[in-house]
């Protein structure tokens, strides 16, 4: 014991010196650690990487389910259009359940934590969801439109011709937003 002990002062080990207690905790983290790493379980950082991937894959899908609407529209199939904005990962994007459109705004978030701008993020997201719930709404009215013709129940050219165009200026909204979301993902 004499020989142990001569270099302590106030109990503290002097000149860089450890306990026996600290060296082991210390030792102990550095195995703990080198275990993690081998065992490949993820770090904050790559989780959070991960996530992000994750979620600009959901957004990419919600994106492509909108390929088929150019031809549902030229053939007014309205419901069918419907049905595509309703499926997820799309619905995920704008709809009125809660927790929808979480996606959007994790996934802002996300660009800026991994280095992106995320106030375009933000901005595009709005967009996307705006013109998502436009796109539903100018579908649903048409399902119940029968008016072809200027004059048939009042209606004027104006009136039909939005019929025709609000979905497609919609879609094509909805569709640059999300394509703008997709470009901000990738950083």
């Amino acid at each position: 014991g004499e020989g142990r002990n001569r270099h302590l002062t106030d109990d503290k080990p002097v000149g860089g010196g450890s306990s026996r207690r600290e060296l082991l905790f210390m030792c102990g983290e550095v195995v703990s650690g080198a275990a993690l790493l081998s065992l490949g379980v993820p770090f904050p950082a790559q989780a959070a990487a991960a996530d992000f991937a994750a979620m600009r894959d959901k957004v990419t899908e919600a994106r492509r389910q909108l390929d088929p609407v150019p031809n549902l529209i030229k053939d007014e199939k309205w419901d069918s259009i419907r049905a595509i904005l309703i499926t997820p990962p799309l619905s995920d994007c704008w709809g009125k359940s809660s927790g929808a459109n979480a996606l959007l705004r994790s996934y802002a978030e996300a660009v800026g934590d991994q280095g992106g701008d995320e106030l375009a993020a933000l901005e595009a997201r709005e967009e996307a969801l705006d013109h998502l719930r436009f796109l539903d709404m100018a579908s649903y009215n048409n399902v119940f439109n029968p008016i072809k013709t200027e004059g048939e129940s009042g209606a004027s050219k104006a009136l039909i011709k939005s019929y025709y165009e609000d979905p497609i200026n919609e879609l094509k909204a909805s569709t640059s937003a999300l394509d703008e979301l997709v470009r901000l993902g990738e950083v």
